[in-house]
This record gives C-alpha cells, sequence and structure tokens, in this order.
C-alpha cells in the first residue's frame, strides 16, 4: 500500500476457515486493490505503472494461520467490512474476541483523525502498532522499531553462545562465521526481504554485526583492523551486499505529526 492510502487493520484472533471468511464478504465490493506481475523485480516501480502489464487484485482479507486481518482505504469500507465478518462468523456460531481484535490506522501527512470501527456495539482498540510471528506492523510503515527488535532477539541469540562458542578456542573462525550466519544473522533478518530499507538503518546493521564480529575474533578499534579483514576472516558477507536485492524507497516514513 502507499503512503497516500488510508489502511485499517484489524486484527482478529478468529479459528475461520478462508471459505467461511469470504462467504461473508461476498455482498460487498470492499477492499484494497493492488497490482500484481509475474516479474522477478518487485522493488522496480516502473514495472507496476503500464496498466496492460498488471493485474488488479482486490485484497479484502489477510489469512495468517489462524489469526485474519481486514484491510480497506476508509472507515466507513472498514465498518462495513467488520459488520460482514462479523455476521459470517455469527453463521458459524463463532465470536469475535474484543479483547484481542485490534485496528491499525495508517493515514497519510494530511489525515490524522482516528475513526472508531465497532463490532456488535463495541468499540475495537486503536493501536499505532502490532507484531505477529516476529513481524511489526506500524501506523507510519516505517520499520525502525522492527529492526530494533530483531536486534535484541539477534543479540540475545549471541549472548546464549558466548562462553560455549565465541570464547571456544578449540573451534575455528570460518566454523564460528558460518554459526553466526545460520543462528545469530538469521534471526536478525527475519522477515528483511520484506523490508524497505535505508542507507541509515543498513549501516546501523552493519555496526550491530561488526560489534558481533570483532567480539568474536578477540580486536578492538586500537587493533586497526578494517572491516573487510574482519569479514574475510569470518567468511561472511557485508550488509552492502545483503540488502542489494532491497532497493531504497525514494519516500521516507508517513509523517503524522
Amino acid at each position: 500500500m502507499g503512503s497516500s492510502k488510508v489502511v485499517y487493520w484489524p486484527h482478529a484472533l478468529l479459528h475461520l476457515p478462508i471459505s467461511n471468511a469470504r462467504r461473508g464478504f461476498s455482498r460487498h465490493g470492499g477492499g484494497v486493490y493492488i497490482q500484481s506481475r509475474q516479474n522477478a523485480d518487485l522493488f522496480n516501480v516502473a514495472h507496476f505503472r503500464p496498466k496492460t502489464k498488471t493485474t488488479p487484485i482486490l485484497m479484502t482479507e489477510l489469512l495468517f494461520v489462524d489469526d485474519s486481518a481486514l484491510v480497506a482505504h476508509s472507515a466507513e469500507e472498514m465498518q462495513k467490512i467488520m459488520d460482514d465478518f462479523s455476521d459470517a462468523s455469527k453463521k458459524f456460531d463463532l465470536k469475535i474476541n474484543i479483547k484481542k481484535t485490534e485496528v491499525l490506522y495508517q493515514p497519510n501527512s494530511t489525515r490524522t483523525r482516528k475513526e472508531d470501527i465497532m463490532v456488535d456495539g463495541n468499540k475495537l482498540n486503536s493501536v499505532l502498532e502490532f507484531t505477529y510471528l516476529g513481524s511489526t506492523i506500524s501506523s507510519n510503515g516505517c520499520i525502525d522499531d522492527k529492526i530494533q527488535r530483531r536486534m535484541a532477539k539477534a543479540s540475545a541469540s549471541f549472548g546464549r553462545l558466548r562462553q560455549r562458542l565465541w570464547n571456544n578456542h578449540h573451534v575455528s573462525m570460518r566454523v564460528k562465521g558460518k554459526i553466526y550466519h545460520a543462528i545469530v544473522l538469521s534471526t536478525l533478518l527475519y522477515g528483511a526481504e520484506a523490508w524497505t530499507m535505508y542507507r541509515r538503518q543498513v549501516k546501523k546493521l552493519h555496526a550491530f554485526v561488526m560489534r558481533h564480529l570483532r567480539s568474536i575474533i578477540r580486536i578492538t578499534w586500537m587493533d586497526k583492523v578494517t572491516n573487510k579483514e574482519i569479514l574475510e576472516r569470518t567468511g561472511l558477507p557485508s550488509m552492502d551486499r545483503r540488502s542489494s536485492d532491497q532497493k531504497e524507497s525514494p519516500v521516507d516514513c508517513m509523517d503524522t505529526s
């Protein structure tokens, strides 16, 4: 979704099969249209401009295992979808858990007023972000908080291996590098293929990784060893190479002030 869209994401925890959920949405045309194209270069916006080469898809609900997220461009549309979703649930003797259902409002910079979304007369809780399976969706579209959380989890993984592995002189540096890549880096970059990273964020991740690698090799900045040499010793690629396939967005985070 672009930054000019108004999108609501109610996070409804329901055990509802996809066929049952879709039955409740058959009466309206609400939802969010996205342009799809069978092309490997997903981050090239220019490839989505020719209307004859793209296919519009109407997104109404997004299913995450046994959870469901509903999307719309306006409060009125979202309320209609939510009403239909509630009616469909009742037909199968299901009830929406109000306490576990959240609304995330993603406005552009010119719209900050939040609308209330109701379910059977109950107002849903409005949040600035919510986390699901390690991924964070925020109201302004930024990933800074998401990166911070991934760094915290990666630091915890790194710390648990300090005594048994990183400080073990009987394990070669190449093996340590491979284990760091498999455990710590995979934790740090979980879901990164869907991130839109900026140069400052790549630098932040790079500095984070280099601190770990310097700790493993037991060298400090006073030893005057370059980052390139450290990466060569551990057999790891730089963060710049890892993010080379992720094109940097020309649009910054949405201003909601």
